[in-house]
């Protein structure tokens, strides 16, 4: 296993630095080991599920518990925002993790092609609300190498804007400072927003940048939590909680996964890698939601 991860490393440094700032992307991404396939399958194209016809846009299906891990090419429930135009190499499901052994990854990739508003991308198929969301994953340091570009990796949940409301959690990080992350929350009426975008230094030993981090929120009614997972003693530490008060969403929304930049492109495809992403709903609360606005027993 260490002399695969090892060619497949060499294989990836020789790839990246025959790259220049207009890459063609015409790059066959192998395992590197002879007479093995290409991990890299043609990623499902990404369609927005449209709300039931006829019912409030928040009166729809919340998808039950998953845990999502990438061994395989099949991401669902999670889909990838891929380009209809030509193969999309900046997704790569089922491939062996550059970091960490006998892990099998989703391996996003930035392309320094991209406006800053392109971007790989995931989103959830349905709608998540009320529960415990978490995401294992590891980001590069642009730091090490100086990189000027703004790039940025954000776990989140987004509300559709409608006459119901607005609804938005989420966490981020810049690659070039992943130890600082910026949290936030949106929620009120679209003409009467409300939230929160506060900057919490991550706790000595939890960089993901280091090596893979656990890291998400729980969300009920009274409260969002956000938290990371220490490396070592697997102890949720507590990065920031909100309490109700106007700035706690009360509306389900889509769950997604972005890495991107906002300015300067990045010179190089820096690798983002993710290992797991899970979801827990609060039941009570979500029935209890259900009962208040729509009735149902």
């Amino acid at each position: 296993m260490k002399s695969r991860l090892l060619t497949i490393t060499l294989l990836l440094f020789a790839a990246v630095s025959c790259i220049d700032k207009d890459p063609s992307w015409n790059i066959i991404w192998g395992t590197g080991d002879p007479g093995e396939t290409d991990p890299y399958t043609e990623p499902k194209p990404h369609t927005d599920p449209e709300p039931p016809s006829g019912t409030d846009p928040k009166d729809v299906e919340i998808l039950q518990a998953f845990t999502q891990d990438f061994k395989t090419a099949d991401t669902a429930p999670m889909e990838l925002s891929v380009r209809q135009s030509s193969p999309d190499f900046r997704y790569f499901s089922g491939f062996p993790s550059l970091s960490e052994n006998d892990t099998d990854i989703l391996l996003l990739r930035l392309d320094p092609a991209d406006k800053p508003s392109g971007c790989p991308c995931l989103t959830a198929s349905g709608y998540t609300f009320y529960g415990s969301y978490s995401i294992r994953v590891k980001t590069p340091d642009l730091s090490l190498v100086k990189q000027t570009t703004d790039a940025q990796f954000e776990f989140s949940l987004t509300g559709d804007d409608t006459e119901a409301g607005v609804s938005g959690i989420g966490m981020k990080w810049s690659l070039s400072n992943p130890m600082k992350m910026t949290l936030t929350t949106l929620c009120g009426s679209p003409a009467s927003q409300s939230g929160n975008s506060v900057a919490a230094q991550a706790p000595s030993g939890c960089s993901p940048s280091a090596k893979f981090l656990v890291c998400g929120w729980d969300w009920a009614p009274e409260y969002v939590r956000w938290w990371v997972q220490d490396p070592g003693t697997k102890e949720r530490k507590v990065l920031l909680e909100i309490t109700a008060g106007g700035e706690v969403p009360e509306l389900p929304g889509r769950l997604s996964i972005r890495v991107y930049h906002t300015s300067d492109a990045p010179e190089y495809p820096f690798e983002t890698e993710i290992d797991r992403i899970s979801y827990e709903p609060y039941q009570d609360h979500i029935q209890a939601w259900r009962d208040k606005y729509f009735g149902e027993k």
